[in-house]
């Protein structure tokens, strides 16, 4: 039953920002979502808007076909798409290694957020300001000790970690990677 849903999300594309909003609408028989899209440009004039309203059912399948046709209008307007997704609207350091220098500069920006601060704005500011995606400044921020969900805050340190934090020039240790091919770290 889909009766409280309230759902946005942003990404930023070509200096333009597009919204995607979901509410739900569990008032028939059939449970249905209203999903808005809406694109401004840097100005924040709005650019283009769109409206579904769909029962829970054909999202699914609906969400298969409005891709496919998006990509491909995107590609005859000489757009390219890889990995699912417009490469123009990838952040411009996406994929590119942190230096030490970054990892500083988000960990003291981080840290230097009140506690009481949305993490999703937070998060969202940073990404822009360091030409990464939300998702990277998250990950990154749990791998420098930060609490990626409550702006100004480390996180624990795990058990058996040396209560004081990483020394100088150290960082937390990340997950452990494992061989293709097994299912378990070395």
């Amino acid at each position: 039953m889909v009766t409280n849903i309230e759902y946005t999300e942003e990404t930023h594309f070509n200096g333009g920002l597009c919204t995607v909003r979901v509410h739900g609408r569990g008032d028939s028989a059939e449970p249905r979502l209203d999903i808005e899209v809406f694109t401004a440009d840097t100005e924040g004039e709005l650019t283009g808007e769109g409206h579904l309203l769909l029962p829970v059912g054909a999202l699914a399948a609906a969400g298969h076909l409005v891709q496919r046709v998006l990509v491909g209008l995107a590609q005859l307007h000489g757009a390219t798409a890889g990995r699912g997704r417009f490469r123009a609207s990838r952040p411009g350091n996406a994929f590119r290694p942190w230096s030490e220098e970054m990892d500083e500069e988000l960990r003291t920006a981080w840290l230097g957020e009140p506690a009481g601060a949305p993490a999703s704005e937070v998060t969202g500011r940073l990404a822009e300001r360091m030409g990464r995606s939300r998702i990277a400044i998250r990950s990154r921020l749990a791998r420098l000790g930060c609490d990626p969900d409550v702006p100004g805050r480390e996180l624990p340190p795990a058990p058996g970690e040396d209560p004081s934090g990483p020394r100088d020039g150290e960082r937390r240790p990340g997950r452990a990677r494992h061989a293709p091919g097994t299912s378990l770290p070395p």
